[in-house]
């Protein structure tokens, strides 16, 4: 990043920035010495360059540039974002939902937008509520929760994942616990198969307002032929 002229720096004792210089009469060479001033940017480091330019009164020679970094001596730290599945497991029966947390170690006193990516067996937007690929901490606040809560299907699901990544951004330093995944269950119930002659029995425990489907087949032999 390239330093400006004043605001980043300057010489000492007289501060401005000359655009010529003098070489004295028996001198070969002139030393400008300038001075990094503090900036509220927090930028660093940064460089200045000085070129000389033509003139007919000399021949330019090579090099014919240079250029000083100017290092503040004030570190810049980053936050370090991890994440983890606080609730690890989820599921459509009852809508219990997974849940992961973003955490950031470091200042609070800004808000900080974390991306991430979304993968696994389960499809966002299908198999649980859209979420997208970015929460905004506030400023104080160093753990939002993103929740993934269930939808619940009309047909038989199996159980699925869902798995968070962070990813890299200028703003924050990505840490080791960089992804997590939590498990949705599927929305079959527990049942348990008896005889009852001729006919086979299948039992389940039932709740008030809930819609069940039972499948069955002569033989398992093939994958089709369910009723």
């Amino acid at each position: 990043m390239a330093r400006r002229e004043w605001d980043d720096y300057r010489r000492p004792v007289t501060g401005d920035m000359p655009v010529s210089i003098v070489i004295p009469a028996g001198a070969s060479s002139y030393t400008l010495n300038i001075a990094a001033m503090g900036n509220e940017t927090g930028a660093n480091p940064e460089t200045a360059s000085l070129t000389i330019a033509s003139d007919p009164t000399y021949i330019v020679g090579a090099p014919a540039s240079a250029t000083v970094t100017l290092v503040s001596n004030v570190v810049i730290t980053l936050p370090t974002v991890t994440v983890t599945a606080t609730d690890a497991n989820a599921s459509r029966v009852g809508l219990d939902p997974g849940t992961f947390t973003v955490t950031r170690n470091g200042s609070t006193s800004g808000a900080l937008t974390v991306n991430y990516s979304l993968t696994g067996t389960a499809t966002n937007g299908t198999d649980y509520n859209a979420l997208g690929t970015a929460l905004t901490m506030p400023a104080g606040a160093a753990s939002p929760l993103s929740r993934s809560f269930r939808n619940q299907p009309a047909s038989y699901v199996s159980a699925e994942t869902v798995a968070l990544a962070l990813s890299a951004n200028p703003a924050y330093t990505v840490g080791s616990a960089n992804n997590a995944t939590v498990t949705m269950a599927g929305n079959s119930v527990p049942s348990t198969l008896g005889k009852s002659s001729p006919n086979m029995k299948v039992t389940w425990h039932s709740v008030v307002g809930k819609i069940y489907r039972v499948a069955s087949k002569n033989s398992l032999a093939t994958r089709r032929g369910w009723t």
